[in-house]
C-alpha cells in the first residue's frame, strides 16, 4: 500500500522525512487538554498537498502544532526528536484544490476537517494518538505560502479543544526518505 505525505503526517515526528521548501516559526494558540496532555505550541508550520487515503488524489491543507523549535527542518532532513508531541489540523478536499471556509469534521468520504494529536516518548515510541471526533476546522487562508484559521473539536475522551494557528508551509517528501533515527 503506498502511503501519501499526509497520511503520514499524524507520525510525522515520529518518521520525518526529507525534501526542499522552507517554512516554521509560525503561531498558534490553543486552550483545553487531551487526556491530561497539553496542546504543544513551539513550532506551527503549514501544509499543502495531496493524499490518496480516499483512493483518488485529494488536495490537502493544514497545519501541525509541535513542542520542537525547527520542525519544518527536521522534516526536509530525516529527523525525529525525542519526546515530541504533534496536533495535526487538517483539511482534505474532494478535488481541485482546498479553500478557505469551515469544514465539519468526519465529512463524507473522508472529505472535511480532522484533528489528531500525537505523542511519543524519549525512545520515539508512541504514547497517545488521538483523533477528535466532533466539530470543525475553519481555514482562513489556505495559500501556498501560509496556511491559517481556527478549530473547535471534541476528542473520544469529552475533551474539548480550541485554538487558532498560522504557519508558513513547509515542503517535504515522506515517500522518498531514509529511515530516521531517534534523536
Amino acid at each position: 500500500m503506498k502511503l501519501s505525505p499526509y497520511t503520514l503526517l499524524t507520525l510525522l515526528l515520529a518518521c520525518g522525512h526529507t525534501s526542499s521548501g522552507s517554512g516554521g516559526s509560525g503561531s498558534a494558540s490553543v486552550t483545553g487538554t487531551v487526556s491530561g496532555n497539553s496542546i504543544p505550541t513551539s513550532d506551527t508550520i503549514g501544509v499543502r498537498g495531496t493524499t490518496t487515503d480516499n483512493g483518488p488524489l485529494q488536495p490537502v491543507a493544514g497545519a501541525l502544532l509541535t513542542n520542537v523549535g525547527n520542525v519544518c527542518g527536521i522534516l526536509q532532513n530525516d529527523g525525529n526528536p525525542a519526546s515530541s508531541q504533534v496536533l495535526d489540523v487538517r483539511v482534505v478536499g474532494a478535488s481541485g484544490d482546498v479553500t478557505t471556509g469551515t469544514y465539519m469534521l468526519n465529512g463524507p468520504g473522508g472529505i472535511g476537517g480532522a484533528v489528531s494529536l500525537l505523542l511519543q516518548d524519549q525512545s520515539c515510541n508512541p504514547t497517545l494518538h488521538s483523533t477528535a471526533t466532533q466539530g470543525s476546522v475553519t481555514l482562513t487562508t489556505a495559500s501556498s505560502v501560509t496556511v491559517a484559521g481556527s478549530f473547535d473539536v471534541t476528542f473520544p475522551t469529552g475533551d474539548h479543544v480550541t485554538g487558532t494557528f498560522s504557519g508558513p508551509v513547509c515542503t517535504f517528501n515522506t515517500l522518498d526518505a531514509a529511515t530516521p533515527t531517534c534523536q
